[in-house]
């Protein structure tokens, strides 16, 4: 599994590390003080919970609102105004979490939610590591989402292609290339990956050629070089799809503990690192 940390030296305080950002095949978890208040959107589906302080969101829809935690839809416009520390979690549209997020307002009442917060909490103390991380937002779907039905056991063909996708050193470029690897049209492997993964085969390789390119710029690449090994046309393209799936710029990693893991969690074995 290849993680990767782009952290400044000095960035660690006494009590925690300054900010940290988890990123995941269809979704990203960010600990720590927002720093961009200015109003702007993104394709992600983005949940706010405090961990400190005061949150405010500011939408068309509802200007000045001040939850527990806040959800809110792909490209919609807002600002989040937090006087404290933050969790951030952000998540493809097009993912089974995100498709029940705009099914269902969750819940945040009761001890299922308190939990998950001093749970945040503990982490946002801490430096967790990709599978700690990846547990805690399994436990934040499974209160927030009571009731979505757990993914199938991986069918061969699908365990095959998500293992040769984890394990490359450099992204597949496309669909066509990985349904080869098992003898499937690609629509017929598109539709059984979805099904089985819980996100399009071609977004899943979006995030991995994303994930990939992060990683390179922790290792000290250029933006344009990053992108161009990831399978990006150049920097610019890369910085746009960034920009529309986070909402700000590849610099924002800057300076912040960043554990980028190209495999999926429920890849069928560790991938090396």
């Amino acid at each position: 599994m290849g993680t990767v940390t782009m952290l400044a030296e000095g960035s660690i305080g006494a009590r925690r590390t300054s900010r940290q950002a988890f990123l995941f095949p269809g979704a990203a978890l960010f600990l720590g003080q927002a720093t961009d208040q200015r109003l702007h959107r993104h394709r992600a589906f983005e949940v706010a919970i405090p961990l400190e302080g005061h949150l405010r969101i500011e939408t068309a829809r509802a200007p000045g609102i001040g939850p527990e935690a806040g959800v809110l839809a792909p490209l919609e416009h807002h600002r989040v105004i937090a006087t404290g520390r933050t969790a951030f979690l952000w998540v493809d549209p097009e993912t089974r979490a995100a498709r029940a997020l705009a099914q269902v307002r969750p819940s945040v009442d009761g001890k299922g939610h308190e939990r998950l917060v001093s749970l945040l909490r503990e982490m946002d103390r801490s430096e967790p590591t990709h599978d700690e991380a990846w547990a805690l937002l399994d436990l934040w779907r499974s209160i927030w989402l009571d009731g979505l039905p757990q993914l199938p056991r991986l069918d061969r063909r699908v365990s095959e292609v998500v293992d040769l996708i984890d394990s490359a050193p450099v992204p597949l470029a496309n669909r066509y290339e990985a349904a080869d690897q098992v003898a499937l049209s690609p629509s017929r492997f598109s539709a059984l990956f979805t099904q089985q993964v819980g996100m399009p085969l071609r977004k899943y390789l979006l995030w991995r050629r994303l994930l990939f390119g992060i990683r390179r710029l922790g290792n000290g690449a250029s933006v344009t070089s990053a992108a161009v090994e990831a399978g990006f046309a150049d920097g610019a393209h890369f910085s746009r799809v960034f920009r529309a799936t986070f909402g700000c710029k590849p610099s924002s990693l800057a300076n912040m503990r960043v554990v980028a893991s190209e495999a999926h969690p429920i890849s069928p074995r560790p991938r090396p690192s």
